[in-house]
């Protein structure tokens, strides 16, 4: 093979590494429609300077099941694998839960048909959480918690029997895997549970479910899976409770918590900065505001207590009536699902050094038709230490 043949060849495989290397790191959000008459997962192209939102070829696509419209704020309907292999979409209206393989460039691929998410009980949304390893998700509903195997295809199996649990909203695994905590805001309670690292199985956690100080929603823990965040859904507040974790699983409230802002209604959607020295909270709107919603900043100490940084101004800051939330990897960018007497959009907003955000040019971006996005999912997603 003489030189120039040589040297082409060798351009085209650097190029072609390159091309591939940038689309496995390029930035994807997805957006559960939650579409009644056939549900869907929008997916866009994040670009990395500005922040603006372009769908991606053939999105949105459908997930081969039915929304439901609405019902809790914070439960999360699509969650994905940490290296963004495969995702997974719930169908409230009928019970059913999708699975997706996601190419390198983010475009999504329904695999196979959805599988039931439990016992049908679905008035205010199916809430989902996948373990770090991959291996098992669970589904959270009106009534009870069904926990699945997941196989190298994504696809589920159903594990054992669901437990009986009262109306659930926000869920998560702590990043160590070993326990899984719901929010039960009608009954103002925290549901946990230890999770068998090799079967899945779970076990309800000594004392629990319990008590929460308000309406808990959304939850998030630190890295080090020691304390967790909770915002109250509609106390007229602005409250967040935050806990520290025991090793068993235990919660204590730490001194000071709940901490009140009284400058918004809500604190419904929870979110980390990177650094883990800021929190973020949405409000969707109440007797504080005149346009619906903000996202709040707060500081958060070194002992876990919090203060508020800053409060977010209508249709300046951000997006109307937003919930859930998500950060990129790098950390200055928050994605937001808002819904709003029948209108759905995205925000995105940039965070600056202070921790405040601002919304980029454009926010809010338009969604799917018929689209109430109350949850997002950004990848890659952040990634602790």
């Amino acid at each position: 093979m003489n030189r120039a043949i040589k040297f082409l060849l060798l351009v085209f495989a650097a190029a072609t590494l390159c091309a591939v290397a940038g689309a496995q790191s390029a930035q994807t959000l997805y957006a559960n429609d939650d579409i009644v008459k056939g549900n869907t997962l929008s997916a866009y192209r994040v670009h990395p300077d500005t922040g603006k939102l372009t769908p991606l070829p053939g999105s949105p696509y459908s997930t081969g099941g039915t929304g439901l419209g609405g019902g809790f704020f914070m439960t999360p309907r699509v969650t994905a694998r940490s290296n963004g292999s495969y995702l997974w979409v719930t169908n409230s209206g009928d019970n059913t839960i999708s699975t997706f393989r996601l190419n390198a460039d983010g475009i999504a691929r329904l695999v196979g048909t959805p599988v039931s998410s439990g016992n049908g009980l679905t008035e205010y949304g199916i809430g989902i959480a996948v373990t770090p390893n991959a291996r098992f998700l669970y589904a959270d509903d009106t009534a009870s918690l069904t926990s699945f195997s997941i196989d190298a295809h994504g696809g589920l199996t159903q594990i054992g029997t669901a437990i009986d649990t009262p109306a659930g909203d926000g869920m998560e695994v702590t990043h160590n895997g070993k326990f899984l905590y719901v929010t039960y805001p009608l009954s103002n309670q925290i549901g946990a549970f230890s999770i068998d690292e090799s079967t899945g199985a779970l076990t309800p956690v000594s004392g629990q479910p319990f008590a929460a100080e308000g309406s808990a929603a959304g939850l998030i823990f630190n890295c080090a899976d020691d304390h967790m965040f909770i915002g109250d859904a509609e106390d007229d507040q602005g409250s967040m409770e935050v806990y520290s974790i025991g090793s068993d699983g235990t919660l204590t409230a730490v001194p000071g918590s709940p901490f009140t802002t009284y400058k918004v209604y809500t604190s419904n959607g929870v979110l980390l900065s990177h650094d883990e020295k800021f929190l973020y909270s949405t409000d969707q709107g109440g007797q504080y505001t005149t346009a619906g919603g903000h996202v709040v900043t707060w500081n958060v100490h070194p002992d876990f207590t919090l203060n508020v940084n800053h409060v977010s101004k209508d249709g300046r800051d951000t997006t109307n009536a937003p919930a859930g939330m998500s950060i990129n990897r790098d950390g200055d960018l928050v994605f937001t699902g808002n819904y709003d007497s029948g209108i759905s959009n995205l925000g995105v907003l940039k965070v600056n050094a202070g921790g405040g955000l601002k919304q980029v040019d454009g926010s809010p971006f338009a969604t799917a038709p018929g689209a109430t996005d109350l949850s997002v999912l950004v990848l890659p997603g952040p990634r602790c230490p």
